[in-house]
């Protein structure tokens, strides 16, 4: 599998998420209770917070630097991602990502062993939000950038597996149990492929335009 760096991608914004803002102790303080919230039970927390926001009142701070949050951003640059779809028949995926139905699907098994990298924690749906992060309370500043996009991309329906470096070439990441290829695809590549994997267990099939409808439909071939 090829992992690009989300420099490649077609989405400027993907990957690469700025904070609009300054931060302030006001967001600082949102951060903290919030994992104050998931240590402690309920009236521990409280009193905790209560605490902290008592003496954060005495000593106000209007802006506050985050080099944390920097250098995640940055992190997140070098990250490589393997992007797939839970779903084989949206048109505009066979089209923008498939040679105009002239190329194929790969689907691959998701099970939860230790070998599958596609059941790692690591690998998981991409959020759709109609509003911008705010970049200044999220906890997790990593993985909010590396999985959130705007809602306009839904229809991808997009899973990724993020790696730590990319522009590298790395194994596949589980077995193959399937390849699905475009309607428009030649007959010479249809048995190139089916060719190169002679042996393994792997089901093919051909997508077709379901009658009466602006849909695809998935064949065994």
């Amino acid at each position: 599998m090829w992992v690009p760096t989300p420099d490649s991608f077609n989405d400027p914004f993907d990957c690469s998420l700025m904070p609009g803002t300054k931060k302030t102790t006001e967001d600082g303080m949102y951060q903290l209770f919030h994992i104050i919230d998931e240590l402690y039970d309920e009236e521990e927390a409280k009193k905790i917070k209560s605490e902290i926001f008592e003496e954060k009142k005495a000593n106000p701070v209007s802006e506050v630097a985050d080099n944390a949050l920097s250098e995640d951003l940055e992190e997140a640059k070098k990250s490589g991602i393997f992007s797939m779809s839970e779903k084989n028949n949206n048109i505009l995926m066979w089209s923008h990502y498939a040679d105009e139905h002239k190329g194929f699907c790969i689907e691959f098994d998701r099970g939860n062993v230790k070998e599958n990298f596609l059941s790692h924690f690591m690998c998981r749906p991409v959020e759709y939000v109609n509003k911008y992060p705010n970049l200044n309370r999220v906890v997790d500043t990593m993985d909010v950038n590396l999985f959130t996009k705007a809602m306009d991309w839904r229809y991808e329906a997009e899973w990724r597996l993020v790696t730590t470096a990319g522009n590298k070439i790395l194994p596949l990441p589980a077995p193959i149990t399937g390849i699905i290829f475009g309607m428009k695809a030649s007959e010479e590549s249809i048995k190139t492929i089916i060719n190169s994997v002679v042996g393994q267990d792997i089901n093919f099939y051909q997508a077709a335009r379901k009658a009466g409808e602006y849909a695809v439909e998935i064949n065994k071939i």
